[in-house]
């Protein structure tokens, strides 16, 4: 009879995800996003709001991506990710400004959603630069890996 043997098990959050568990994250990110802007723009939300809620959802997705063992990405990868997600929320933001203008025939509307728009790919693309600043450079990584391969 075999020995049970115990291990720890650690606790949700600590636990590596599988590749199905970071594309989900950040589709959940993308629809609270979208959902979001739609939802306060409905409202009447002031739109500093509404152009808060996708830089403030890019950043949380960064933190939870660099930190969070269980959404941990490479750097290279996690910056990426940061950049096509500010990318999508950019273009909502222009079909809502295309949406506007042929609905409402002002440009003040237009003008709103562009805010948005370049916000969110700001914020994107400085969560890109930042992630790939702090990864290795797939260079050193390669030449190392051949250094080694050739002992």
């Amino acid at each position: 009879m075999k020995a049970k043997t115990t291990t720890k098990s650690r606790p949700w959050h600590g636990q590596r995800a599988s590749s199905v568990a970071d594309a989900l994250l950040f589709f959940v990110v993308f629809v609270i996003g979208v959902s979001g802007i739609l939802w306060l723009k409905r409202e009447g939300y002031d739109p500093k709001i509404v152009t808060a809620l996708p830089c403030v959802l890019l950043i949380v997705y960064g933190i939870l991506v660099k930190f969070l063992p269980r959404f941990r990405l490479r750097e290279d990868q996690a910056g990426d990710n940061c950049y096509y997600l500010g990318f999508l929320f950019t273009l909502v933001s222009l079909v809502l400004a295309l949406i506007a203008f042929v609905d409402d025939g002002g440009t003040a509307k237009v003008v709103e959603n562009f805010g948005i728009a370049l916000a969110s790919t700001i914020v994107g693309l400085a969560l890109r630069v930042a992630f790939n600043q702090m990864g290795d450079v797939p260079f050193d990584v390669e030449k190392t890996v051949a250094d080694v391969a050739d002992y």
